[in-house]
């Protein structure tokens, strides 16, 4: 009886699913401003990345005595967004002013006014500053303009227990179309590319929702069925199925073998080593050693010459024929 079509279809989705899981669920790119690069100022153009402070970020703190900026460029028309996850900065906030010091103490700053490409853009005031010792987490930031500049400067004042900050910067528009996804809030416009890639682009994680994800990854797995052919997405699938199976089955009959064989070996009995034979004299060896001869198997005798025959007043081995064994020594 042939088998539905729609049958084979949801069939196919089960199986591939982990796949087309993979494929969509491709990690941004990570970006860390204190790097090897930090003395020269690099320029990002990509839609979306993870922006790190430093590698190992949240386990060991920053480095010190470092000013360090990157480039962050949109196409005309959009508009950048600064979406922070973890904040961790020593602090250097000053209460009674209500701002960052601006002398001292570590600082994330943004520009996004005036000529960037000038060599003294950087010691103007920034547009907006980060610092430690605010008692609050970072609200997210949102550029007016299509390109921002980031700095991260901290001073050499060593941070034993600060560990840095990670935010996603993404770009997007502020007009929905149909090239992009708009957030749920109606703030953001972003590109399809980082919708359900595991990274929350939307300040409200539009994004990311299950309902929204899981018909997009059935969409992909659809799309492979009309590309490719319920016949072939089926002969692709029963090929990594039977290739699975034969993995399994190898390790299943490697493992029962090992296993076997440890039990054949745990399985032979005991077999103590030979217990010599006590002797009439403790100074002499015994006579298992002369077991083999003549007489039979089990019949001992005593090596020729070993014993003088008669001592007089003296002691001597008595050899018994009829039961083959050494007696006790006999007074002479």
């Amino acid at each position: 009886m042939p088998v539905p079509k729609k049958i084979l279809t949801e069939l196919l989705i089960i199986i591939i699913s982990a796949l087309a899981l993979v494929e969509s669920t491709t990690d941004a790119d990570k970006v860390y401003i204190q790097d090897a690069n930090c003395e020269h100022v690099r320029n990002i153009t990509k839609t979306s990345a993870i922006i790190s402070s430093h590698r190992s970020v949240t386990e060991k703190p920053y480095h010190m005595s470092k000013d360090c900026i990157i480039l962050i460029s949109a196409p005309p028309g959009q508009q950048i967004n600064l979406r922070f996850e973890f904040f961790d900065l020593h602090p250097s906030f000053d209460k009674e002013s209500s701002n960052c010091n601006p002398i001292s103490g570590d600082k994330l700053m943004i520009y996004e006014s005036g000529d960037m490409t000038k060599k003294d853009f950087f010691s103007q005031p920034a547009d907006k500053t980060y610092c430690g010792g605010t008692g609050k987490f970072p609200n997210d930031y949102k550029s007016s303009t299509n390109a921002i500049a980031v700095r991260f400067f901290s001073d050499g004042v060593e941070s034993k227990k600060d560990f840095g900050f990670i935010f996603t910067y993404t770009t997007f528009k502020t007009e929905e179309s149909s090239d992009c996804f708009m957030c749920s809030d109606g703030t953001m416009c972003i590109t399809s590319d980082v919708v359900c890639d595991d990274i929350e682009n939307c300040n409200d994680d539009s994004d990311e929702n299950p309902d929204i994800c899981s018909a997009e990854k059935k969409n992909i797995i659809q799309e492979w069925i009309d590309w490719l052919g319920v016949e072939v997405v089926i002969v692709i699938a029963a090929a990594l199925g039977l290739v699975l199976i034969v993995m399994i089955i190898t390790c299943f009959v490697c493992c029962c073998g090992c296993c076997t064989r440890k039990e054949k070996r745990d399985s032979k009995p005991y077999r103590a080593p030979p217990t010599p034979r006590p002797t009439s004299f403790p100074s002499q060896s015994n006579f298992s050693s002369y077991s083999s001869n003549s007489a039979g198997p089990g019949r001992y005798f005593p090596p020729p010459n070993m014993y003088p025959p008669i001592q007089n007043g003296g002691y001597s081995v008595v050899y018994n024929h009829d039961n083959g064994k050494v007696d006790f020594p006999q007074k002479l």
